[in-house]
């Protein structure tokens, strides 16, 4: 019986660039999503990879956010950025209302 062909198969050498190439070469990359399902975006003004949420919520407020100030989504869905949503607190405070928030959710069940 004769051995069966082995067919090549095709290799690709072009390697998918990484966010940083992209922007290097003027790339139109836009964001993308964190594991945690908060939206990630290059900031216009610096270049700079950062959260959607607080870019929102530095034009709400018409300022940079201090470094001690964090933003809170008010209904705990990370992906809703609206400026209504959002909200300005010190990261003690944006701890204890995400506490509040899985603790009503675990008395729904």
């Amino acid at each position: 019986m004769p051995a069966a062909k082995k067919t090549a198969a095709k290799k690709t050498t072009a390697k998918k660039p990484s966010a940083g190439e992209t922007a290097a070469k003027g790339g139109k990359w836009t964001g993308g999503k964190t594991k945690k399902g908060y939206g990630s975006v290059r900031d216009p003004k610096t270049g700079k990879v950062t959260y959607a949420h607080r870019l929102a919520a530095e034009k709400k407020l018409g300022r940079k956010l201090r470094t001690d100030e964090t933003v809170d989504h008010k209904n705990g869905n990370y992906t809703d950025n609206r400026p209504s949503n959002l909200r300005v607190v010190s990261r003690a405070e944006n701890t204890r209302l995400r506490h509040e928030r899985d603790k009503k959710k675990s008395t729904k069940s």
